[in-house]
């Protein structure tokens, strides 16, 4: 691969191969020594360093702005943010991504190569976070051609180096009448799981179960599928709803929903997707597994108002 050049899109939606595959493909880059991986499904372009405009007061991690085929884009120093060396290289890359319906570049020493993985290779990072203070923005850990390599949260990374501009809608009041319904909730970035579930009993949603991958879930759900079938009891009684994000170890939210629309006793449950890499290509791959609904990640009361229209008609 060229590193200055667009990254090539398969079906001209992104690179995420046939849905519900359980499969991914890694961008792998250099920071400090070390490999990290994204998602390339998140990767619109690799460029050399750009000509930047200055940011004052901003986060130190953030070298600045730039402009790119009429897009103004943040310019994240992901060495800085890891409170590495940040010496001026020349010889950066600039991996220029898309998710939750905005732009930004991160800046890494070095561009490696692109790796098919399935998300069965890809562990949770337990280890990483059990020996670190401050545990560090990493969902997931695996080992190409011998290589360990740590894939990157980078929707935490821009949350703790970007502020609120504070025109997120309000919340409405919590609705009582949702206090009943079962969640169970799957994503594997801890961050993203807290905010989620906040949002969720801010609205009067109490029951909540949460996973942080969803072979984590599958297996919940293949135990409500037993006790169903033993209790002759309805679906309704274990659980009323999955929210699942898409990039996850062991098995991603797409092969997630898949299992769980093939599947006699849970095909009635009602799945939302709830992913930061929601496109019109993407909400193609969402129904194609059978997913009900789908929303960008930065959207949390969109969420909200998907649930009480689920159980509202429920209800009539």
């Amino acid at each position: 691969m060229t590193v200055e050049q667009p990254i090539t899109k398969k079906d001209g939606n992104g690179i995420l191969l046939e849905a519900g595959t359980n499969e991914l493909e890694v961008l792998i880059f250099v920071i400090g020594g070390q490999h990290y991986g994204i998602n390339v499904a998140k990767v619109r372009e690799i460029i050399r360093l750009p000509k930047m405009i200055g940011v004052p007061e901003s986060h130190p991690a953030i070298d600045g702005m730039f402009e790119l085929r009429g897009k103004i884009i943040p310019l994240i120093n992901i060495k800085t943010f890891f409170a590495m060396t940040a010496a001026s290289a020349a010889n950066d890359r600039v991996v220029v991504c898309e998710f939750n319906a905005s732009y930004y570049a991160f800046r890494v020493d070095e561009i490696r190569r692109i790796f098919r993985l399935s998300w069965r290779d890809i562990e949770r990072p337990d280890q990483i976070m059990a020996v670190a203070i401050d545990p560090p923005p990493v969902t997931g850990v695996a080992k190409v051609d011998g290589i360990v390599v740590q894939m990157l949260d980078f929707e935490a990374i821009v949350a703790k180096v970007t502020p609120d501009d504070g025109t997120k809608r309000q919340p409405p009041a919590p609705d009582q009448r949702l206090g009943e319904i079962k969640v169970l909730l799957a994503d594997d970035s801890k961050m993203m799981r807290m905010k989620i579930e906040n949002t969720l009993r801010g609205n009067g949603l109490d029951k909540i179960s949460l996973f942080s991958d969803g072979a984590m879930l599958w297996h919940e759900l293949e135990r409500i599928a037993d006790a169903m079938a033993a209790s002759k009891k309805p679906l309704s009684e274990y659980a009323d709803l999955v929210i699942t994000d898409i990039e996850m170890p062991q098995m991603d939210g797409l092969h997630l929903t898949g299992k769980i629309k093939s599947h006699s006793l849970l095909k009635g449950l009602p799945v939302v997707i709830y992913s930061s890499l929601i496109t019109p290509g993407l909400r193609e791959k969402c129904h194609t597994v059978g997913a009900d609904y789908e929303v960008v990640k930065d959207d949390a009361q969109q969420l909200v108002g998907i649930i009480r229209e689920i159980f509202t008609k429920r209800n009539q």
